[in-house]
């Protein structure tokens, strides 16, 4: 590798003999790096970043800077001067056509220049994007441009007449690429201001918290469209169909190299992974840089060289096998501390020897000082205990040495193509978040059970349906179906939510409590809805609570299972219907003046009504102008009765719903 000595590298090319050019930021410099690795500094500008590079013909550089940078030639005698200025405040590609003429690429006005061998110059094409970043050559010889903020891809021809190829969802393409059938290859990316750790298909795979010899599912995933990716792969053939070949949401591409056999090498940011998506739309891993970024990918004499960012080096890669190599996986979140298990991993071509795996853990969600050493697993591929210290994150490490073969770039021998790690989780109890009491007289009814499940999964009766691993089971899972909710009287319901972080199964205890007493009542065991309905009926009048226990019993053993509770508010449950009692009317003319007291037993009177002869109900308030308490009076007059006699209704309502009722006959001289 060769280090720049400066924290990016935005452009790269390579010469006529074979050396490499590396345009770095943010000093703004230009780097030499010869085959045998030797670098030394060209040019050193004036803008931080130089982001464009080309060699002509007669071996001149041509390096665009920015920003409000300019078009650059350096002669081969070293000398530096101004080649061509846009006034354009960034500069982001250059590249030159069969006859000399070199095409620069701009923004923020979205602008393609074209400027001639000698100098003149003119818009080539003028966008209606803000930056066209991206530049190349189809195989009929037509300029391909990336661009932002719309997404697009598009073809012009000798006269710049556009014709896009493709509207991304995405924000911005770069990265163009033509293969040796024509296609072209292009990244869409999002501008996200934060890019996740990658995702690499070999990694650590988890198995479910439990003990079982059932091995996994195996999956291999073909790479396609992924709802809210920010990375997105595009194929566009020679007759303008469009295919997503690869879409990631926590990964983002800065650079490709399509290879003759039709793989393309992907130089990812956040971790400086190489990958490889073969023709079959299998990604592979086939490394790691220690930097963060790998932002350009050059093919040059049978060499593959890496420039980086952060920092900013040069890495040479060859066919040749070299003496060792390592791959570190990202870290695996067991989600609570745990204890590891087995470690296994599947080899393609195995020779047998060359390869080691170790790992280490720790409670930090990057690998750091804290962790574990490095403890190498002692087996082979079929199985090798875990020999790290619980906790909640594990890394694997492979190492490989020489007689593997595997330390090639593009090796088939010694290919790991999966890695698995089982782990039993330290139980945690569960956790009910919240309780709630629903107001008097709805009641829940479980709706029927349907016998949707295979009668082998647990057999006629579901016997052992629990008993069976979570992804068994979830081969014909059953749909969640809501109570029914409807009114009985006298009835209180109560629902709660609960949740277990280590995903078990989990029953509920249901205890009953008047307010004042010590002992609680069972109402139910095992119970395994989240809400249940008491028959107030069957209990005196009073005030009373709820007492919900969540246990994962059913998934742990007796000595390991753990609960935890938690007690609702009070509630009432009154099922004496309120009392009326109606004092003498007093007749004055065409008026009536009645004096009422109403009384509950445990609830509070809530409403008073009167109807005269079968008539509209009337509300009226208590004396003191407020319903809240046991006994309310009420003093109140009819005025405007006819002559005769006149029946009188009363209805009182409590704070739970019960209704009773009193009549009076009025008689009108």
């Amino acid at each position: 590798a060769y280090d720049t000595g400066q924290a990016f590298i935005y452009s790269a090319t390579v010469d006529h003999q074979g050396n490499v050019l590396a345009g770095t930021g943010s000093a703004g410099k230009l780097f030499r790096i010869t085959v045998d690795g030797t670098g030394v500094e060209v040019a050193d500008f004036e803008e931080p970043g130089v982001h464009g590079l080309a060699v002509r013909p007669n071996g001149e550089i041509l390096a665009a800077s920015a920003p409000n940078g300019k078009v650059y030639r350096i002669g081969l005698d070293g000398t530096v001067g101004t080649f061509f200025d846009p006034e354009e405040k960034y500069i982001w590609d250059l590249i030159l056509d069969s006859e000399g003429n070199l095409f620069v690429a701009t923004g923020p006005k979205g602008r393609i220049f074209k400027v001639e061998a000698g100098g003149r110059h003119s818009v080539f094409y003028d966008s209606r994007e803000q930056h066209v970043v991206d530049l190349a050559w189809d195989a009929e010889g037509h300029l391909l441009a990336g661009s932002s903020p719309g997404g697009l891809l598009t073809k012009l021809d000798r006269s710049g007449k556009p014709f896009v190829l493709l509207d991304s969802k995405l924000e911005e393409i770069r990265a163009l690429n033509t293969d040796r059938y024509g296609n072209v290859y292009a990244v869409g990316i999002s501008s996200s201001p934060t890019i996740a750790k990658a995702e690499t298909e070999v990694t650590a795979t988890t198995t479910a918290p439990e003990n079982t010899s059932t091995p996994p599912e195996e999956t291999i995933r073909i790479e396609g469209i992924r709802k809210g990716a920010k990375l997105e792969l595009y194929r566009v053939d020679r007759e303008g169909l469009v295919e997503n070949l690869y879409s990631q949401d926590k990964q983002t591409v800065f650079d490709l190299l399509v290879r003759q056999n039709g793989e393309v090498l992907m130089g990812t940011g956040n971790q400086g992974h190489l990958l490889s998506l073969t023709p079959a739309r299998l990604k592979k891993v086939l490394g790691q840089t220690t930097d963060e970024q790998i932002t350009r990918i050059l093919s040059a004499r049978n060499r593959i060289i890496l420039a980086t960012s952060n920092l900013g080096k040069l890495y040479q890669l060859d066919r040749n096998s070299g003496s060792s190599g390592s791959f570190e996986s990202e870290a695996l979140d067991a989600g609570v501390t745990s204890i590891w298990g087995r470690i296994r991993w599947q080899v393609t071509n195995s020779t047998g020897e060359g390869i080691r795996f170790s790992t280490r853990s720790g409670n930090t969600e990057r690998p750091d000082n804290t962790w574990s050493d490095w403890a190498r697993s002692e087996g082979d591929a079929t199985g090798s205990t875990v020999q790290s210290p619980p906790a909640q994150y594990l890394q694997w490490k492979v190492d490989f040495s020489r007689p593997s073969a595997s330390t090639a770039l593009l090796s088939d021998r010694n290919a790991i193509n999966t890695v698995e790690v089982s782990y039993l989780q330290k139980n945690v109890a569960p956790k009910i978040s919240e309780i709630s009491i629903h107001a008097p007289g709805r009641a829940f009814l479980q709706p029927p059970l349907s016998n949707q499940l295979n009668t082998a999964l647990g057999g006629p009766n579901n016997s052992h349906f629990r008993s069976l691993p979570p992804r068994i089971r979830n081969l014909n899972p059953v749909p969640t179906v809501p109570p029914r909710k409807v009114y009985t009287p006298a009835s209180r319901s109560v629902s709660w939510k609960a949740t277990d972080l280590n995903g078990d199964d989990l029953v509920f205890d249901v205890y009953l409590r008047a307010l004042g007493t010590l002992a609680w009542r069972t109402l139910r065991k095992s119970w395994e809805q989240n809400y249940y309905t008491l028959d107030g009926a069957s209990v005196p009048d009073g005030v009373y609570t709820f007492k919900i226990v969540a246990s994962d019993r059913i998934s742990n053993p007796p000595a390991q299972s753990l609960e935890n509770s938690m007690v609702s508010k009070p509630f009432t449950v009154a099922n004496h219907l309120p009392g009326v009692k109606i004092g003498e009317p007093l007749i004055s003319g065409d008026s009536a003046s009645l004096y009422i007291e109403a009384r509950t037993r445990t609830s509070d009177v809530y409403q008073l009504e009167y109807s005269v002869d079968g008539g509209n109900w009337s509300i009226v308030h208590p004396k003191d102008g407020l319903a809240d308490s046991e006994t309310e009076t009420y003093e109140f007059q009819i005025k405007g009765l006819a002559q005769g006699r006149h029946s009188l209704l009363i209805r009182v309502v409590d704070s739970v719903g019960n209704l009773g009722t009193g009549s009076v006959e009025l008689t009108i001289q």
